[in-house]
């Protein structure tokens, strides 16, 4: 920082000048004013501007602030030096007030009258180049002030950017939110309208599959017993329910207790004649996940909870019984082979639903992080999902499906796969590591 320390040893000699030094002694001002001016011209050197700006909006705040200070520096400089002009224009008078005075005695004052006229020059000199200077630093106040203006213009718009920015994400969080609750109230709402129709469509595929195979079927209002069970079939002289039972809203939590109070319930059944001592609960698949137990051993019965997809494998094996004029007439070894191939099937129906369940999750999750995808990719997958199809080959009744043509398929599959680096016999392992019944079951 540069000390004024001749410009104000200069201001000194002025004000401490007499009227004789004042006429005789500028000889001895004259250097100091030089030296003044030269301290007073540095002064522009120490305001630099500052021409690298940059998008960091603590910086620019800063440099906002630095240009204010700066102004308001300059704005003092500029209140000073109009005093000093003022003063200056006061001593101006004066001068020319002693000269008109001196010019009465001019004769005699030569010399002095010449002295001051040179002093009053020296000072309107002195005057312009402060109102020059002053000129100076009014000029660079106003560039000071539009770098204010385009920094605080920046700024602006760089809050309207970072604002707009945050509007966009909220909107983008919000549609995605509205979207996940859009899908789990449709998934709802799909899940109430299966169980609405879960008893129609287990009436109907028990009908149906009676139909296929030649068996009695009996509805509610016709089984010749006290109490209306659902569905009830016939084989072997013996009647076998099958009750449609259903949430009955969305909250899942107590379907468990609900089974098991309707296990309970049925035993009004197995006092009847000739109803068989299996009874069979059919509930929604999308439920079956949830129940702690699918079977309930109640003594003097037994409870199964199936699904409609087990109804025909369940029915063809009650069904074999009746290839047997008495049941007492089974061998043993017939008898374990019934069971076996039960046993197998209930297995196979549980397994193939705890994995098309992990699946079903797997594939939901998948979906899901489709989502934050990018928008414009996210847009033309959608495109393409619009415009893909699956076929899926029909069931006809008509058509009976090919033990040996499905075997030669599953060979030719397992062909085509294990190119591919698919262990196939290793997954097979893995997946008959995974427990099918929790610890405590």
């Amino acid at each position: 920082m540069i000390k004024l320390e001749k410009t104000m040893k200069f201001y000194d000699e002025i004000k401490n000048m007499g009227f004789f030094k004042r006429l005789f002694s500028w000889g001895s001002i004259i250097p100091l004013l030089t030296e003044s001016y030269s301290e007073i011209t540095k002064l522009d050197e120490i305001s630099e501007t500052n021409n690298k700006l940059t998008s960091d909006l603590k910086v620019a705040e800063g440099t906002i602030e630095s240009l204010t200070n700066t102004i308001n520096k300059h704005e003092m400089k500029i209140s000073s030096l109009d005093t000093e002009i003022k003063h200056l224009n006061q001593d101006i008078k004066k001068e020319e007030s002693e000269v008109a005075k001196l010019e009465e005695t001019k004769e005699q004052n030569t010399d002095l009258i010449s002295n001051l006229k040179a002093n009053i020059r020296t000072l309107e000199d002195k005057r312009e180049t402060l109102t020059k200077e002053t000129k100076d630093l009014s000029g660079k106040i106003s560039q000071f002030e539009k770098v204010k203006e385009e920094q605080q213009k920046k700024y602006d718009e760089t809050i309207a950017k970072l604002e707009k920015r945050e509007d966009t994400l909220e909107k983008r969080r919000q549609e995605l939110e509205d979207q996940e609750v859009g899908k789990e109230t449709q998934k709802f709402e799909e899940m109430k309208k299966t169980w609405r129709n879960h008893e129609i469509a287990i009436e109907q595929s028990i009908k149906k599959i009676c139909n296929k195979y030649t068996i009695d079927y009996f509805d509610k209002e016709k089984v010749p017993f006290k109490g209306k069970p659902d569905n009830s079939i016939k084989i072997a002289n013996e009647f076998i329910i099958f009750d449609a039972k259903s949430p009955s809203n969305d909250d899942l939590n107590n379907f468990p207790t609900y089974i098991k109070n309707q296990a309970i319930s049925v035993k009004k059944y197995i006092t009847e004649l000739d109803v068989k001592k299996d009874i069979f609960l059919v509930v929604p698949t999308n439920t079956i996940d949830i129940l702690d137990t699918t079977f309930y051993d109640m003594s003097d019965y037994r409870v199964y909870v199936i699904t409609i997809d087990s109804l025909e494998p369940i029915i063809l094996s009650l069904r074999k019984i009746e290839d047997y004029e008495f049941a007492e007439k089974l061998s043993p070894e017939d008898r374990e082979s019934i069971c076996r191939v039960l046993g197998h099937f209930a297995h196979h129906t549980k397994r193939r639903l705890q994995l098309d369940t992990f699946l079903a999750n797997a594939s939901l999750d998948l979906l899901k992080s489709c989502e934050y995808l990018p928008e414009e990719i996210l847009d033309e997958v959608k495109n393409h999902e619009l415009k893909t199809i699956i076929n899926v080959p029909m069931d006809k009744r008509s058509k009976k499906s090919n033990l040996e043509k499905l075997i030669i398929d599953t060979k030719r599959l397992t062909g085509e796969v294990e190119p591919q680096d698919i262990n196939t016999k290793q997954t097979a392992k893995k997946i008959e590591s995974i427990d099918l019944y929790n610890k405590e079951d």
